[in-house]
């Protein structure tokens, strides 16, 4: 996963630069597609001598701007007091934009043609003939995410337009069980560990479904070949982190906060990890929302995190990644924690602390502090991240 900001910027990018060169239509006004082969017709030619065509255009337009609409609703989700942003990027270059110019008629024949196209080169029941690997199904639904997202943008400028493609999409959901099936369990688990990453890095989460009922019904083929079936996902066993806590009378309300909070973040780390969880979570000022990655109800304050620290906030997630001396590393995120503790004294009763390092020697410095906050009644759980699972610790 990359931060998402940065996928922000990269898909607003793409969409830009796609735009741009659809805006070369302009110049076709003899073009008036009756058939697939006139997305062919040449559109521009790159510095490379390469020909870019009408086809590859549109498909790379739809496709960005597929990507775009989908991330853009599971980030609004995560990140509400971002939704302006996010809202002005999305409606910057809508296909009625990149369209604009071009005759009504013409236009839906692209997205129409150009998604069908899309769609006929997805392999059907021919790949069962070919010796089945993790790379071969994994590319296969690679392409079919590309498919699904290229529809879902051709429904937003005409619904129409998109139905073909949706038509194909819902023939091809018959081979990937197929597909997957054939796989031994090497290659299978291969394959999941593939999706997993793709889907995290595309922002498919199976726990956010979208607005639009065919996209989350699509790509629940590409979270079960990732084994990530929301209703097959254990759930960590929280009442051991509790123990942490004997001496802390904890109210019941705080209690249960901790327990959401952990549970979301214990699920996240069993389907995908903890590497990047800290960037993604900490990266906008922070999530908060029982929507989001931090599950929980309320505004929570997080550790290490990039944009407006906010207010203090009853509940502290902080969360170290290695012993660098990086902002997220076990030594900085614990200096951050005992300044955000005395900045916040009163207000911050709860710390929730998740580490994949635990060094006595790198702790000793903050030891003292992080005692004398819990003799005042700070409730501090903490959780050693090993591989993805989440094993309880007490502090020395």
């Amino acid at each position: 996963m990359i931060r998402p900001a940065d996928k922000l910027r990269d898909l607003v990018a793409q969409v830009d630069f796609w735009t741009s060169v659809l805006s070369l239509l302009r110049d076709l006004p003899d073009l008036f597609l009756t058939e697939d082969e006139d997305l062919d017709t040449p559109l521009v030619e790159s510095e490379a001598g390469v020909e870019v065509t009408v086809g590859f255009a549109v498909e790379s337009y739809l496709i960005s701007y597929g990507r775009l609409l989908e991330f853009a609703e599971v980030a609004k989700i995560m990140w509400p007091h971002k939704a302006k942003l996010i809202d002005a990027k999305l409606n910057r270059n809508p296909p009625s934009k990149a369209f604009m110019g071009v005759r009504d008629v013409l236009a839906q024949n692209l997205v129409k043609f150009s998604t069908v196209r899309m769609a006929g080169r997805f392999p059907g029941s021919e790949l069962l003939a070919e010796e089945a690997t993790a790379d071969t199904v994994g590319d296969r639904l690679c392409m079919y995410r590309r498919l699904v997202a290229a529809s879902r943008a051709g429904s937003s400028y005409s619904e129409e337009s998109a139905g073909a493609a949706k038509v194909y999409i819902i023939l091809y959901q018959g081979h990937i069980g197929a597909w997957v099936e054939r796989l031994d369990g090497i290659h299978r688990a291969d394959l999941a560990e593939q999706m997993r990453q793709f889907t995290a890095s595309e922002y498919l989460f199976a726990r956010f479904p979208f607005s639009d009922s065919f996209s989350t019904l699509s790509y629940r083929y590409l979270f079960d070949a990732a084994n990530l079936r929301t209703e097959d996902m254990p759930e960590l066993e929280t009442e051991r982190f509790f123990s942490q806590l004997e001496d802390v009378e904890l109210p019941e309300e705080s209690r249960d906060e901790i327990e959401r909070v952990l549970r979301s973040i214990g699920g996240l780390i069993s389907e995908y990890g903890y590497d990047d969880l800290p960037d993604i979570i900490g990266d906008w000022g922070g999530q908060s929302g029982k929507s989001s990655m931090t599950g929980s109800t309320k505004p929570i304050n997080i550790i290490p995190s990039r944009g407006s620290a906010g207010q203090c906030r009853p509940l502290l997630l902080a969360m170290a990644r290695g012993s660098s001396k990086r902002a997220s590393g076990f030594t900085k995120v614990l200096r951050a924690v005992r300044a955000h503790l005395i900045k916040c004294q009163g207000t911050t009763r709860s710390v929730i602390l998740l580490t994949d390092v635990w060094d006595r020697k790198l702790l000793i410095e903050s030891l003292e502090d992080l005692r004398a906050h819990q003799r005042k009644g700070v409730a501090i759980v903490i959780g050693l991240v090993s591989g993805r699972s989440i094993t309880p610790m007490h502090l020395p």
